[in-house]
């Protein structure tokens, strides 16, 4: 992940905590708040409470940024250009492969795409 997308000032993540939408899908959990200030700003998270050793908690993290940045075209389309968004890993079990955060991810996606702009009846 580029430096200029990382989440890091904290009046940013204070404020994302505030006024964010969550949504979660399976061990997967998602915060977001579209924004008025220009830029795309990630984070990634994985609690010492489910992975106790940071071995682990280091490769969920590389797992989530990667799924990502797989699936950064989706998250630009269901966003738009200017929004904060923070993915977390809320479970104690270790993912088994890429697909299986990338495929939570495209589903959590789905899911708040369809909250957004729900169909016209």
């Amino acid at each position: 992940m580029e430096k200029f997308y990382r989440l890091k000032e904290k009046k940013r993540i204070d404020r994302l905590f505030l006024d964010g939408k969550w949504s979660h899908y399976k061990d997967l959990k998602i915060i977001v708040l579209q924004d008025n200030e220009p830029g795309i700003y990630i984070g990634v998270s994985v609690g010492k409470r489910f992975m106790k050793r940071a071995v682990d908690r280091n490769r969920v993290k590389r797992l989530l940024r990667e799924a990502y940045r797989e699936n950064s075209s989706i998250v630009r389309e269901t966003f738009g250009e200017n929004f904060c968004l923070m993915i977390f890993w809320a479970s104690s079990t270790m993912p088994n492969k890429m697909h299986d955060v990338s495929g939570f991810l495209q589903a959590q996606l789905q899911k708040i795409k369809q909250n957004l702009n729900p169909p016209k009846v």
